[in-house]
């Protein structure tokens, strides 16, 4: 007689081997999947995430957008009341100008974490402090104050002489020592991006002006800069946020309705290119009241 089972165990299939291999995947993908949402849920990151929505040189470096990758070499350490405590970590930024590793040190004070120092690799290979992190340097106060503020002022003026000379390389030198003193200035950034794009330096010449319009959205100028160097990508999208941008806080300039008109012409929105259009001509802008007589 043969034993109970025997039969059945004797048709039992093997399971196939890439069903196999697929369900090792899986596993793998889950396991994945939960480490980094547990990474996500380590205490400092919601502090990171927050610090990089808001630090302003960051985005003067990055831009609008920024997305926060999974952090890496994470490091923490807390005191027995959990109320202190140290970390580090890694993070990649990414933007639509820029992507970069940034190191990160914080401190938890009271239970509240903060970041105490931070550092961006740049495009060169090379470790850029964020400057307002940096502790200040003993000193007379007087002298801490005013000498940085009268070296901006000389490499600001010394920019424009270089640039009116026709030297675009000096100026920018002079400019990018201007911005290690204020890196949020907006007009050392306007600067040193049309010194670039006389240079045919059109990438860093758009991140320097997409930056200057963030520390300040009011400089027409910035807005034409920016307008030059995007309508070759065919970026109207970009064109038209810049424009609208200024106009809220600039309706009553009447050219500026025309370049947005124009930008959402190629953009192929007629309602916007029309409304743009009538405000202008509200405004006396003959163009406006003529490209408005000829449309159908």
């Amino acid at each position: 007689m043969k034993p109970f089972g025997a039969d059945r165990a004797a048709t039992t299939k093997p399971v196939p081997a890439f069903l196999v291999v697929v369900a090792v995947a899986l596993m793998a993908l889950l396991s994945l999947v939960l480490n980094r949402a547990q990474e996500r849920d380590v205490e400092p990151f919601p502090s990171v995430e927050a610090f990089v929505a808001l630090d302003p040189e960051l985005a003067a470096l990055f831009g609008r957008g920024i997305e926060v990758g999974h952090p890496r070499d994470f490091k923490v350490t807390s005191g027995a009341d959990d109320q202190t405590g140290r970390a580090s970590l890694t993070v990649e930024l990414r933007s639509a100008i820029r992507r970069a590793p940034v190191q990160l040190q914080l401190e938890k004070a009271g239970g509240i974490w903060r970041v105490t120092q931070a550092r961006v690799q740049m495009d060169d290979g090379q470790w850029q402090s964020l400057r307002h992190l940096e502790p200040a340097r003993a000193g007379p106060a007087s002298a801490t104050a005013a000498a940085p503020v009268a070296e901006f002022e000389k490499l600001l003026t010394q920019s424009g002489r270089l640039h009116s000379a026709g030297d675009y390389p000096g100026a920018v030198k002079a400019l990018d020592q201007a911005l290690a003193l204020q890196p949020t200035s907006d007009e050392a950034l306007f600067r040193r991006a049309f010194a670039r794009y006389r240079q045919g330096d059109t990438e860093r010449a758009l991140t320097d002006v997409r930056a200057s319009l963030i520390f300040n959205s009011d400089r027409a100028e910035a807005c034409l800069l920016l307008e030059r160097l995007l309508v070759p990508r065919s970026d109207f999208a970009g064109i038209i946020d810049a424009w609208s941008h200024y106009l809220a806080r600039h309706p009553e300039d009447g050219e500026a309705w025309i370049h947005l008109a124009n930008a959402h012409r190629a953009a192929n929105q007629g309602p916007e290119t029309q409304a743009a259009l009538r405000r202008a001509c509200e405004l006396k802008v003959d163009e406006g009241c003529r490209r408005l007589e000829r449309q159908p």
